[in-house]
């Protein structure tokens, strides 16, 4: 599971023009720079005329406004297409077009551009932010060792703590996909310690929560595993950030979402909590999700049929369980997590059915 603060529009950008060194980017050309090269105005106003399409002065999340923003996005795109703004002598240029590849799931062509940019110019004030651009690309690609050394990047040379802590629980997070669990714990702890002087708190602590019980759970700890679940619980009670149910929130394989819900449905099943039907679907409805990609804990289970509240709440969480295991049923490289799930998947049926045995 990775997070990503970038897709927080809105947001983001007011961090980002809040930032000493990212405001001195954006000072227009005077009248010298105007004097030695006249074409720089022109590129200075197609900047400004990018980020106005990219940060609009008014912020909505329904559907339309989603939809609004991403025609803004390729409407910007093709304005930079046509100045050339990938070999543009303006790195802004080169930026904003790279930040619009990754932002519209164009990852090839972003790692492309803003290697080009950074390249260019490697000390450019918006070059940390193109590092957090480049690892969520290299996530996306696969590339988990390149997006590794990004994210150390950001650490070592980025002033901001949203990115510093965002960057820590994506850290963890890469370090789990190359089997590095313990190295992963570490990275999680940093994420939590980064974040209480962040804005993003109430997002990035949780899913480093949820990033540490699941660390922990491949590592055969189920007790510090569950600790961290029900303290990811204490902020994200619906679980709907670790459900990959936030735009800024993405799994690499697809199928990593299912041991997280997996274990916040058993942390359901053995607490004997309950969702208020619907409020998931209705909240996420709102935000412009369709309803097939909601993937709530209150959701069809195995054998449900008319089985006692407690039996299908372990019925959840064996649906989780099955779905992790076929996802990744052709990744050979895991099967030691692999093995793990079919344990949980076999505990969780016994418990479905002495529950419902229990009831009779």
């Amino acid at each position: 599971m990775r997070f990503s603060s970038s897709l927080f529009v809105g947001i983001i950008f007011a961090a980002v023009v809040a930032a000493p060194a990212i405001a001195r980017a954006e000072t227009p050309p005077n009248v010298w720079d105007i004097a030695v090269d006249p074409q720089v105005r022109d590129r200075w106003t197609l900047h400004s005329r990018v980020l106005a399409l990219l940060f609009p002065a008014r912020e909505g999340f329904g559907p339309r406004e989603k939809r609004r923003r991403e025609l803004e996005q390729d409407l910007a795109r093709g304005v930079l297409e046509a100045a050339h703004a990938a070999s543009s002598p303006d790195v802004r240029l080169q930026f904003d077009l790279g930040r619009l590849y990754e932002t519209r799931q164009r990852h090839a062509s972003a790692v492309s551009v803003l290697k080009g940019a950074l390249a260019a110019e490697p000390n450019h004030p918006l070059a940390t932010h193109a590092h957090v651009l480049l690892s969520s690309a290299y996530a996306h690609l696969g590339a988990t060792e390149r997006e590794r050394e990004e994210h150390e990047t950001v650490v070592k040379t980025t002033t901001d703590v949203d990115e510093r802590a965002t960057s820590y629980l994506n850290l963890g997070e890469s370090d789990m996909r190359l089997g590095e669990l313990d190295r992963a714990v570490g990275s999680y702890n940093l994420a939590i310690a980064e974040s209480s002087k962040s804005p993003f708190a109430a997002i990035t602590v949780p899913l480093a929560e949820w990033g540490l019980a699941v660390a922990h759970d491949r590592r055969g700890d189920r007790a510090s595993a569950y600790l961290n679940a029900q303290l990811a619980f204490a902020s994200d009670p619906a679980a709907v950030r670790v459900g990959g149910l936030d735009d800024g929130v993405y799994y690499v394989p697809a199928y990593e979402r299912y041991w997280y819900l997996a274990l916040a449905a058993t942390v359901y099943a053995t607490e004997g909590f309950d969702f208020e039907p619907g409020r998931i679907e209705r909240q996420m409805s709102a935000m412009g999700h369709q309803p097939e990609t909601i993937v709530p804990l209150t959701g069809k289970t195995i054998g449900e049929g008319n089985l006692p509240k407690g039996a299908v709440r372990w019925g959840r969480v064996e649906y989780f369980w099955q779905h992790y295991i076929d996802g990744a049923a052709d990744d050979h490289s895991r099967e030691t997590w692999i093995e793990r799930a079919r344990e949980h998947l076999a505990e969780a049926r016994r418990e479905k059915l002495r529950v419902a045995a229990s009831s009779k």
